[in-house]
């Protein structure tokens, strides 16, 4: 009997700031779960049926699991007909800006580089 006595008075005598500091623990807790009980979650709002029928049209094109397929899922519906881009290898300081535009670079981009350039900017390492 006498183990057991000085194992609970090891562990389990506190001060009387600590016991105080543990009722408090408690009080915060319980009062926490009343509130989240008190309160219910609030209502979810509606879909955008817009978003819905576009999330539903492109799982619709991967689970056909066409490489073609998958590919048009991320292109946007409504996109106007655009620029054909393509892609080549070029040196930055022989470039022109027809180049540039026909490889998709923004026109910000383009303008910084030739800007660089003008200003005796060159590049000197070449990205393979």
């Amino acid at each position: 009997m006498g183990f057991w006595r000085s194992f609970t008075k090891e562990w389990f005598a506190f001060t009387r700031s600590e016991r105080q500091g543990i009722w408090i623990l408690i009080f915060v807790v319980v009062c926490a779960v009343v509130v989240a009980k008190l309160y219910p979650e609030p209502a979810t709002m509606a879909a955008d049926p817009d978003l819905v029928a576009e999330a539903n049209r492109i799982n619709a094109l991967i689970e056909d699991d066409s490489s073609d397929n998958y590919f048009e899922a991320f292109k946007p519906t409504n996109e106007s007909p655009s620029v054909v881009l393509s892609l080549s290898s070029f040196d930055p300081n022989a470039v022109t800006k027809d180049q540039l535009q026909s490889m998709g670079i923004p026109e910000t981009a383009i303008k910084s580089l030739l800007g660089y350039r003008n200003k005796g900017g060159i590049f000197r390492k070449m990205m393979v």
